[in-house]
């Protein structure tokens, strides 16, 4: 009986596994043979105008910095403006913001805590504003300078919903931000553009978002989550609007340089992932092969998979089980078809290193990754368990 058990389940985590790293490598493929759907930044005259919002909670150490790199963009500044939520803001936020030129909206809210409350206060009154589409960024992060010109471009070619390439701007500080921004790496160009390339969707993703007003007013900021920016992607998706990720833009940022940051970050983002797929992935994926809609189909495949130290653990999972059920009943079948299956997904990982590229300072940091993808893996596995955290915690600055 033990042992028919331990084939059942092993049949199961192994033929997960065999799924979801083909899906991978399948729009990795995509990525390296298919060409880019380009949005080219054409117009002479562009007339789309923006609103950047920057939702900011005691942002008093970058918010300077960060308004006066939106002050370089390429793009007419009679059309787009700078506002901040400086949302239960205890320090100097919302002085230096209007130093910096933004109109500043201030909220305070000890019960409802978090940018989706923030964002949803914030962006009906943005709205009021002569405005035609919103651009969020986060208090840390900085677009490129011709991030308007290719949304403006995006608008006029029928594209309202845009997620901008998200960089990281410190790859080479620490194990811990070279291994996120190699992450990072593989679900923009390993992922999401490959998915552009084949008119799939992406997910929002926090920062970078571009949205146009008539969406908003379609489909109202109503993400609460401490993962906001997926459960919002998801009500648009199902709702039947379409959401484009480009790499002719980025914005910017820090990323984590130690383990304590890492964790904070990640417990709210996997927890809130994996919350909301637990809840929502497979009721999509079934919805999707009813409804024959293949937009839900892959966002619910996406929701499932967007976790990679998750699937990691499936991995791992996958052999164990593998393993004990050879040593039970005598086939070897299913461990070495899980063996196969986590080496490509390895290769898959790999390819995340030839996206980034490779120095001798980035060798070196590589040889600390291994304690980084381990405390990932022990992330995924505390939101699997947990789920979502009650509170939104901010990320520490360093």
């Amino acid at each position: 009986m033990l042992t028919l058990l331990l084939y059942l389940v092993g049949g199961i985590l192994t033929i997960s596994l065999g799924a979801a790293t083909f899906y991978y490598l399948f729009f990795s493929i995509v990525a390296y043979l298919l060409p880019n759907r380009r949005i080219i930044p054409g117009e002479l005259n562009p007339s789309t105008k923006f609103a950047i919002i920057i939702p900011a909670h005691d942002e008093e150490e970058t918010i300077s910095p960060v308004l006066a790199s939106l002050t370089e963009l390429d793009y007419p500044e009679a059309l787009y403006s700078l506002y901040v939520i400086a949302d239960n803001c205890s320090d100097d936020t919302a002085r230096l913001a209007r130093l910096g030129g933004a109109e500043v909206l201030e909220r305070t809210d000890d019960e409802h805590r978090g940018k989706g409350y923030a964002l949803s206060w914030a962006i009906p009154r943005v709205l009021n504003a002569d405005v035609d589409a919103v651009l969020v960024l986060d208090a840390d992060c900085t677009p490129s300078v011709g991030a308007l010109r290719v949304a403006d471009a995006a608008f006029h070619g029928g594209c309202h919903v845009l997620q901008l390439d998200n960089r990281a701007a410190n790859p080479d500080d620490s194990p811990a931000s070279f291994a996120v921004a190699v992450g990072n790496a593989i679900e923009n160009d390993l992922f999401y553009a490959p998915k552009a390339r084949l008119g799939l969707n992406a997910f929002l993703r926090g920062t970078g978002m571009v949205i146009h007003r008539d969406v908003l007013e379609r489909h109202p900021w109503n993400a609460h989550s401490v993962a906001e920016d997926v459960e919002y992607s998801v009500g648009l998706i199902s709702g039947g609007e379409a959401i484009r990720f480009t790499n002719e833009a980025s914005v910017s940022s820090p990323f984590p340089v130690d383990l304590d940051q890492l964790r904070t970050q990640r417990e709210r983002w996997a927890g809130g992932n994996i919350g909301l797929g637990k809840r929502m992935a497979f009721k999509l994926v079934f919805e999707g092969l009813k409804k024959r809609r293949l937009e839900l189909l892959d966002t619910g495949a996406t929701m499932l998979l967007l976790s990679r130290p998750l699937a990691l653990l499936l991995a791992l999972a996958s052999i164990v089980t593998g393993w004990m059920a050879a040593l039970s009943g005598g086939n070897w079948f299913l461990f070495d078809a899980a063996c196969i299956f986590t080496l490509l997904l390895l290769f898959y990982l790999s390819l995340g290193l030839i996206t980034v590229g490779l120095s001798p300072r980035r060798f070196h940091l590589l040889l600390g990754t291994p304690a980084v993808v381990l405390s990932l893996v022990g992330v995924a596995i505390k939101g699997l368990v947990k789920g979502a955290p009650e509170h939104w915690e901010k990320t520490p600055r360093r």
